[in-house]
């Protein structure tokens, strides 16, 4: 099935990046429109229909209400998914533009983005989420379970947190996947999850001498585009959400060491494979 796209927005910030290379490597140019604002795209929908809308949301109250409902109206069969830039993150908090189900933060809107066109691809694929989906839903669907891995290579990973749940949450997760987690003894890792929180210049010196004894995965809850430039410069190899899907770290993990972690693994580039300029 050949997938149309349509993307609203201004898309020139840095954390927006990874979304369009998405968007140029699964869609053919033909079927990849753009808009910059919703009246725009409500126009364009009257002639040309799509299967997916993308928008992209740099600040809170960008879209007003009613622009949002003539969306909706506009595309009643079309999937949308608004992608919250780092200061729009929380505005659901305090604010009910977007249903929630749509919503997802563009660090981690890659990996929703290609569920959602397996689902407009591969229509048997169970993990469809509503519109009308609550959080929980929402939550399920965006972190799926972590997929079967098998037979692979050894693999021994440094686990650094101040966070003591944190890090047993971590050692768990590995544990399942069959990768070992370094005791304190041991000097030699294959890679290095490392907690970034909080984050300050003052810090910069321990992440460039653990990057100079293994691949570093920088772990936050908050990545603003320069913190994660910042951190890509100091010779972190990528930089994920905490709360991203834990196939996503484990995929990570195979990326920085090249071991076969995975039997079949899902095309999800990582928020921060390219070191790109905020």
């Amino acid at each position: 099935m050949t997938v149309r796209t349509l993307l609203i927005g201004a898309a020139e910030r840095a954390e927006f990046a990874p979304i369009l290379a998405w968007r140029e490597t699964r869609i053919e140019p033909p079927h990849r429109h753009s808009c910059l604002t919703i009246a725009a795209a409500v126009k364009l929908l009257r002639t040309q229909p799509v299967d997916l809308i993308i928008v992209l949301e740099s600040q809170p109250d960008e879209y007003l209400p009613a622009d949002i409902d003539a969306l909706f109206a506009a595309a009643p069969l079309g999937r949308i998914v608004c992608c919250a830039g780092v200061w729009s993150e929380s505005a659901g908090r305090t604010r009910r533009m977007w249903p929630v189900a749509l919503c997802v933060p563009a660090i981690a809107a890659v990996a929703r983005l290609e569920r959602e066109y397996r689902l407009l691809t591969e229509p048997k694929l169970d993990f469809w989420l509503p519109p009308t989906g609550d959080r929980l839903e929402s939550f399920a669907a965006n972190h799926p379970a972590i997929a079967p891995r098998a037979n692979p290579s050894p693999m021994t990973v440094r686990i650094i947190s101040p966070d003591a749940d944190y890090r047993a949450m971590l050692t768990d997760l590995l544990r399942l996947s069959n990768v070992t987690v370094a005791t304190a003894n041991e000097v030699t890792v294959d890679a290095i999850l490392w907690d970034a929180d909080p984050w300050s210049s003052s810090r910069s010196t321990e992440v460039a001498t653990l990057s100079g004894t293994a691949p570093v995965i920088a772990l936050s809850g908050w990545i603003t585009p320069e913190m994660e430039v910042e951190l890509l410069n100091m010779g972190v190899q990528t930089v994920l959400p905490k709360l991203a899907d834990h196939n996503r770290l484990l995929d990570a993990l195979l990326n920085s060491t090249c071991h076969d972690l995975s039997a079949s693994r899902v095309f999800v580039p990582a928020f921060g494979s390219q070191k790109h300029t905020a």
